[in-house]
């Protein structure tokens, strides 16, 4: 049953609304109500998403959802097919009805029955002949006004649509225009007399005309005073939202006097134009000055203004004539009619070449359809003093100090010298030392930073100038940072002293010209944490009035900025819909976890109320800025509509700006399919691929697959986030051989939807890869069409410290020691001064709010920080030279089809200093690719001018510490990694042991169909992949039971996801080839590196039979391919990673207690032959530090890297990739998994203790999970009980709470952390409590922890005459053996 479910803010749409059962095996019934309808067992979300949880299925339903369920009961449209026009009739419907009942029926018959009502009403009371007549007096009144009513409605609607014809198909006269442009004409026209000077002899000073004209010059330009006139528009009002277009003719005859007034003509300039003309060549050669008479041009032009919100409301205004201006003028010499003749008459051509001369300029720019566009918005920006960088200036010390003073300096600049910033006091002192470095937004070099000393004093709100000095700013254009420096101190002309200090540049990292060829919305400018914010306030609307005695607000607004004031705005009277446009700038240290609030309250009485407040994270505000949406609603009320751009700034030292900043943990994307693309295509279907951005930020990009609306991508992709403010977008283009990539549509996915955390405030795993999340594609200025299917879940990080935050800490530390120390000797002196003076003084005790808060994280060598397979690589870029200018810097990691990292374009051959992260899945056997390209998105091995390949480990080893350089062919590269480890555990799924290449030989087939008349068929095999055809074997003729000893080698790019397919054809000499049979090629269960004999069974009937060998290694498309599937066949000889032997092989929880369970599922997403899901080696829920540090410890126990191939079982032992001396293992998947009710049991004698300690004597323990779902006919309410057995003796550690059941179901949901050997047993009992009698035994379950080692699926045991459901997280180490192979070098 469907429930509503809230909107995911600011239009993403990816919020889970629901939850819908599916199953792989036998389908869930639904279940029937009282009338025998269905009750749906899904939801459909408000922006169109819907959330589907279970196992996923290899191929695609083709079955949709119906999208209205009573529209096959009350909608008006025959047959079961959904008519799309239906949406657009209902409005027809609605108002057909409402002027059909509302309107005919009611004025036809109101009016009557309401006289008839009345009169019988004035009968009834007995009134006399009066009160009939004032009935039908008021009927006669309310009539009339209806009638006129009536009559001014029709009026108003024939005018109004006269009107709207009238600018479609006539000419409107512009005399308002015109009178504007008489009075601006007297002003305008000098300026643009000299700007068409300028640009005239820069066109003509090197032209040779020809003709017997040696040279043409302008030597005057004047154009009178009599201005161009607008002789007629026509508009054209239906060309788009937010467009307006206009026809204008105009014309310019400066001589014409007709239409002037004497007064006019007696003040009139006559426009003079002299033309420079000189006749002959060299010696024989004339200067004839020539005067441009009677000149007048007229002509039609097109003008198109595109509208906005933001002040002046129109954005851009582009220009066109429609065609070439019609001129006409006459060329005279000095003296004008004095001579009588023409000079165009004697210089043949002259005219025309002129006139050739203006279309060949003005054409490429002006004449239709080229067209001039004039960017009003951003001509209004350039006039505002943005802030375009940073100065930072560290403040020394002063020396030379005349007089003992109390000083502090005060920091600004020319621009605005009410903004300041200011050093702390130093009391008492000639040599005062600071050290503290202050930032200033800077809008130009072209001024003065000023540095003002003063002597503070309590008696004065700043105090005393003592000095002041000054530095040139646009020093910093030569020399981007000064060392150093100092200035003398003076003030009235005395020197005062000397003022030491650095000044530093740090300019806005501007945007690139993108080498993206296509409409995407993703940016160019590399992120960073540091950088300017400008927020500009535009209107507020909706506000609450009610707080208003008289209905009218004076709204004044506040920012705030981590709850620091930044601004106040101004306070509007009288103004309900405030418009302030207003903007504030400002520097942003730690953009992930800036919050930004503003309050809007009403000054109109004392107490400023609040009428709207608006609470939102600087990632949403500028991601919302760069997807258009300005809007915003405010609480309680109302809606306002705002601006946010943020321009980075590569700000080094700045808390984690130029650094690298730890994830808080990583969004696993498993990216499904398309469902019913729009299709722009005239001739067949859309090619389209997937973007996913993070920010608008390209992360990754899929193949694209041809021809198709509903493309399968079945791609999973891990993004490390260090904000749970950040968003996801999934962007689908089609790609284009010619011109750009056409967008399909997009959705917006809010991480912090996916992100939890815990009572202990850390983040929680959030387990979402058996939920299929449907999204509409929303499309720009169109209706949403096509939808995408995924997956999300979020893996946290453990919260270690990086690199970078232990040496902030470390100056933090010494800073607090230091402060702390000073602050004890003053301490001392006021102790003393208030002995001295306890009668005049008195003591106040006064609370530190200066205490030095340290941040809740862990400290991890190098070698802890190794002993986990999974986490986050920090890839630091220090510097570095390339060899060819104008570059980019890639990092490629495993088998990822597009680069984890791209730098900015290198400032010429220098690299520029830039942070990124990859997700590293299995560290040991991980590799990265260092690139240097001419283009961010390489399409061809042409772009590509170097790269190198790594061993991730081997680097991370070398560039931990510090900065190495490292060689990309001629290129040198100065970098540093950071490694922040995964608090989960991925099962081999996720690891290299699920890709890779198969060599299979098939052997042949048996039972198959015949398909031929003699009851025979010509049989041979193919090899399919998401129907790209990989392997076909020979035809064999006339055989049921084929034999084609047939070898090849398969590539697999993922084990459990992938859609191999063994189909079994029927050759024809003519015709079509019949499929006879066709089954799944499921080698999840194959061991690695072990050739094992397979049965594949056919549909409907048949088997194949072959030989199978893995061997994983790490596979990527070759640069170029951009079609998905193109090279497959080829794409197993280029591996990134081949496995030696067994040595490096990935692991991961997978148990084999159950037969097949411990290998590789044919799930998408799930390991186990079971179905056991792909993250339920992991824990959800709530944990404890304590429970946290537990785990990690013993995490960190492992003592080998090497996997444990047992070829009996094929289980892949859980293993750990550190090398430790300890040989207990952790709770492997469980390490970061979270505590329910902790290590709980039930209090035990001493002698029970002692005997169980003895059974438990010298065994390896291993701490494990145990996770109590539900049970299920065990009464009206029941307590588990959990216990250890060891050799007999029973320890009880755990017991649930005593829960009722619902509907003969008990969920209790709890989990618990133990610690056993694997040889022991975990018994269960039930207990029945009762108040007034003896509590009842339901019975008793135990199972060895043999038998779920790595097994995360859930167990049902028998208990009493109910049954349970539990699972456990329990990964023991293997025990060591001689025939083991040997440690990896360097673990």
């Amino acid at each position: 049953m469907s429930t509503s479910g809230t909107p995911t803010p600011n239009g993403a749409n990816a919020v889970p609304e629901t939850v819908v059962p599916k199953t792989s095996k036998a389908p869930i019934e639904p279940h029937v109500n009282g009338t025998g309808a269905a009750v749906g067992q899904g939801k459909v979300g408000n922006n169109g998403t819907t959330e589907t949880v279970g196992s996923s299925t290899h191929g695609k339903s083709k079955s949709k959802r119906e999208r209205f369920p009573w529209e096959s009961i009350g909608g008006f449209n025959e047959g079961k097919k959904f008519d799309k026009s239906f949406i657009a009739n209902s409005h027809a419907i609605k108002t057909f009805v409402a002027e059909t009942f509302s309107g005919d029926w009611y004025w036809n018959t109101g009016i009557v029955i309401g006289v008839c009502f009345f009169s019988w009403l004035v009968a009834k009371w007995r009134f006399s002949i009066f009160g009939l007549i004032f009935v039908l007096l008021s009927a006669s009144s309310v009539y009339r006004a209806e009638y006129r009513r009536f009559e001014r409605n029709v009026r108003d609607d024939i005018q109004r649509i006269a009107a709207a014809e009238r600018l479609e198909d006539n000419f409107e006269s512009m005399e308002w225009l015109n009178s504007f442009l008489a009075k601006f004409w007297v002003i305008y026209m000098p300026a643009l007399s000299e700007t068409v000077l300028a640009i005239a002899h820069e066109q003509l000073k090197d032209m040779a005309p020809g003709y017997g004209i040696d040279a043409l010059s302008l030597d005057e330009f004047t154009l009178g005073t009599k201005a161009p006139r607008i002789d007629s528009v026509k508009s054209f009002t239906k060309k788009g939202k937010n467009i307006v277009e206009w026809n204008w003719e105009f014309s310019f005859t400066p001589n014409d006097t007709s239409d002037m007034t004497k007064k006019e003509i007696e003040k009139k300039i006559d426009p003079k134009v002299a033309l420079g003309v000189r006749v002959g060549k060299a010696m024989v050669s004339k200067n004839l000055p020539i005067l441009v008479e009677d000149m007048s041009v007229s002509g039609r032009m097109k003008i198109t203004l595109n509208l906005s919100l933001n002040f002046p409301h129109i954005k851009i205004v582009s220009i066109s004539l429609l065609e070439p201006p019609k001129m006409d003028f006459s060329l005279k010499p000095v003296g004008g009619d004095t001579f009588g003749l023409d000079v165009m008459s004697l210089i043949p051509g002259l005219s025309s070449l002129i006139t050739t001369i203006v279309n060949s300029n003005a054409g490429p720019i002006l004449y239709a359809p080229n067209h001039l566009d004039i960017d009003v918005e951003e001509l209004m920006e350039a006039q505002n003093n943005d802030a375009i960088g940073v100065v930072a200036v560290t403040m020394k010390s002063p020396e030379g100090l005349k007089d003992t003073i109390n000083p502090y300096v005060q920091i600004s600049t020319d621009s605005d010298p009410s903004k300041y910033v200011r050093t702390e006091v130093q009391a008492k002192t000639k040599n005062p030392r600071w050290n503290d470095t202050k930032y200033i937004l800077v809008s130009s070099l072209q001024q003065k930073i000023h540095f003002d000393v003063y002597n503070f004093r309590l008696s004065k709100k700043k105090g005393e100038l003592y000095g002041s000095a000054e530095f040139e700013l646009d020093q910093l254009l030569q020399k981007d940072a000064h060392h150093d420096l100092s200035s003398s101190l003076e003030i009235a002309g005395k020197k005062k002293g000397s003022l030491n200090y650095d000044v530093r540049w740090f300019p806005t990292i501007q945007s690139e010209t993108s080498s993206v060829d296509d409409d995407s919305k993703d940016v160019d400018i590399p992120d960073s944490e540091v950088g300017i914010f400008k927020f500009t306030l535009h209107q507020a609307k909706g506000l609450d009035n009610t707080v208003s005695v008289t209905g009218m607000l004076n709204p004044s607004a506040e920012l705030y900025i981590n709850d620091k004031l930044i601004n106040t705005y101004r306070t509007l009277k009288n103004a309900n819909e405030p418009s302030w446009e207003e903007s504030t700038e400002f520097l942003v240290t730690e953009k992930a976890s800036t919050k930004v609030k503003l309050i809007i309250k009403d000054n109109s009485s004392k107490k400023g109320a609040i009428i709207g407040t608006l609470e939102e994270s600087l990632d949403t505000l500028v991601f919302n800025a760069s997807d258009g949406n300005d809007v915003f609603a405010l609480s309680p009320a109302g809606e306002l509509r705002l601006t946010s751009v943020w321009k980075p700034v590569s700000l080094s030292g700045v808390s984690a700006g130029a650094n690298y900043v730890p994830p808080i943990g990583v969004v696993r994307l498993h990216l499904r399919d398309g469902v019913d693309l729009v299709n722009l295509e005239t001739i067949g279907k859309v090619d389209p691929y997937a973007k996913i951005l993070l920010n608008n930020r390209l992360k990754y990009q899929t193949g694209f697959h041809p021809d198709t609306c509903d493309p399968n991508f079945n791609e999973v992709i891990y993004l490390p986030i260090i904000s749970p403010s950040q968003h996801l977008s999934i962007e689908l283009m089609d790609d284009q051989n010619v011109g750009k990539d056409r967008p399909l549509g997009a959705c917006n996915i809010a991480v912090s939807e996916f992100v939890k955390k815990g009572e202990n405030n850390t983040y929680m795993f959030v387990k979402g890869d058996d939920k299929i999340i449907s999204s509409q594609l929303q499309r720009k200025d169109k209706k949403p069409e096509g939808v995408i299917n995924y997956s999300i879940s979020f893996i946290p990080s453990i919260p270690v410290y990086s690199i970078t935050e232990l040496e902030e800490l470390k100056d933090k530390e010494a800073k607090y020691a230091a402060k702390q120390k000073e602050r004890a000797v003053q301490l001392e002196e006021w102790e003393a001064l208030y002995e001295k003076n306890k009668e005049e003084l008195e003591w106040v005790e006064v609370e530190d709010t200066d205490d030095f808060d340290i941040a809740k994280k862990e400290k991890m060598s190098l070698d802890q920080l190794l002993t986990y397979r999974s986490g986050t690589l920090g890839i630091q870029i220090v510097g570095g030279k390339v060899t060819k200018a104008d570059t980019y810097i890639q990092v490629v990691v495993d088998d990822r089809g597009s680069p984890s990292f791209v730098s900015a374009r290198t400032n010429g051959r220098q690299v520029n200093p830039e942070v990124g992260d990859a997700f590293i899945r299995d560290l040991p056997n991980s590799k990265l690719i260092f690139r240097s390209t001419k283009k961010q998105q390489v399409k061809s091995s042409d772009q590509i001018l170097a790269e190198h390949s790594f061993q991730t480990i081997d680097l991370l080893q070398k560039c931990f510490d510090k900065a190495q350089v490292i060689s990309v062919g001629d290129a040198r590269l100065e970098v540093r990694f950071e490694y922040i480890p995964s608090a989960i555990k991925l099962p081999p799924s996720e690891t290299i042991l699920d890709t890779g290449r198969a060599k299979v030989e098939f052997i042949g087939a048996e039972n198959l169909a015949s398909a031929d008349r003699n009851g025979k068929s010509d049989p041979y095999l193919t090899v399919e992949l998401e129907k790209i055809e990989l392997f076909r074997t020979k035809t064999v003729k006339k055989n049921l039971n084929p034999v084609w000893n047939e070898t090849t080698t398969l590539p697999v790019p993922s084990r459990s996801r992938c859609d191999l397919k063994v189909n079994v054809y029927d050759w024809d000499r003519a015709g079509k080839n019949e499929l006879i049979g066709s089954g799944r090629f499921d080698i999840s269960q194959i061991r690695v590196e072990a050739r094992e004999s397979v049965t594949f069974q056919l549909e409907p009937q048949g088997v194949v039979n072959a030989r199978v060998t893995f061997i994983p290694e790490y596979m990527h498309r070759k640069v170029g391919e951009k079609e998905f599937g193109i090279g497959l066949a080829s794409l197993a000889g280029a591996p990134l990673k081949g496995v030696e032997g067994v040595a490096n092989l990935a692991t991961g929880g997978v148990g084999a207690a159950v037969s097949g369970a411990g290998m590789v599922g044919s799930g998408v997403g799930h390991v186990g032959k079971g179905g056991a899901s792909l993250f339920k080696s992991v824990l959800g829920g709530k944990k404890s530090k304590k429970s946290m540090d537990t785990s990690r410890s013993s995490m960190d126990r492992g003592s080998s890297t090497r996997p444990s191939i047992d070829n009996t079982n094929g289980d892949v032992r859980s293993q750990k990739s550190g090398l430790s001396k300890s040989k207990s293992t952790g709770t492997g998947a469980g390490a970061a998994g979270t505590a329910g009710a902790g290590d709980i049991g039930h209090e035990r004698t001493s002698s029970e203790e002692s005997t169980f300690s003895t059974a438990a004597k010298g065994k390896k323990t291993t701490e494990g999970t145990l996770i109590i779902h539900s049970g299920t006919n065990l009464g009206k309410e029941a307590q588990l009980k959990a216990s250890i057995a060891i050799n007999g003796k029973l320890k009880e550690f755990y017991h649930t709470k005593n829960v009722k059941a619902s509907n003969g179901a008990i969920r209790w949901d709890e989990e618990t952390k133990f610690d056993a050997p694997k040889d022991a047993e975990i018994v269960f009992g039930g207990v029945v409590h009762h108040t007034f009698s003896k509590d009842q035994e339901l019975g008793n379950a135990k199972i060895k922890l043999s038998e779920v080692i790595d097994s995360p699926r859930d167990i049902t045991l028998d208990l009493g005459t109910g049954q349970i459901i539990v699972s456990f997280r329990y990964s023991p180490e293997p025990e060591d053996s001689g025939s083991e192979s040997p440690v990896p070098e360097g673990w």
